[in-house]
Parts: structure tokens; C-alpha cells; sequence
């Protein structure tokens, strides 16, 4: 599975990561949107059934420079040091 970030600017489709199994699936669904782990920048959580009856839980995320601020947001609190625009 690949997965892209879509833009209304060219180039429209930016690749963000692949998923690779050699255990194939009986099954797969999706988790809903509202369950999702956003402070860590998760866009979706499958889970997987495997052939042996095992689920394994897929998790997408994707980079963002936005947490990087946050932390010096937290180190500027505690000292007085500057930190560098936001860049989102």
C-alpha cells in the first residue's frame, strides 16, 4: 500500500510512504477518523487479519514539521531561548 498527500499546486500528488508485507490478508478494515492519534500526526489505523487468525494494527502517518515546533514551543517556556518561525 502507498499512500500520497494531494495538492491543488503541481506536481498534485506527493508520495509519503509504502506498506510491505510478505503475510498475506484475510481480511482488512479501517478505524474511524475521530479515534485517530492527530497529536502525532496519524492519518488513518488499519487492522489486518492475517491467514492464523492474528490482527496485526497498521498505522499511517505523515511528516510534519509542526511537531518540531511544538517542542521548541515547550523549551521556549522553560528558558529564553528563541525559536525559528513556523513553517507549516
Amino acid at each position: 500500500m502507498r499512500y500520497y498527500e494531494l495538492s491543488d499546486e503541481a506536481p498534485y500528488a506527493h508520495y509519503l510512504n509504502e506498506y510491505k508485507s510478505s503475510v498475506p490478508q484475510r481480511g482488512m478494515c479501517f478505524m474511524a477518523k475521530r479515534n485517530l492519534n492527530v497529536g502525532e500526526c496519524e492519518i488513518a489505523r488499519a487492522y489486518k487479519l492475517t491467514p492464523k487468525g492474528f490482527v496485526e494494527v497498521l498505522s499511517f502517518n505523515v511528516p510534519r514539521k509542526v511537531r518540531l515546533a511544538g517542542a521548541c514551543l515547550g523549551l521556549k517556556l522553560l528558558t529564553s531561548m528563541s525559536c525559528p518561525p513556523l513553517l507549516a
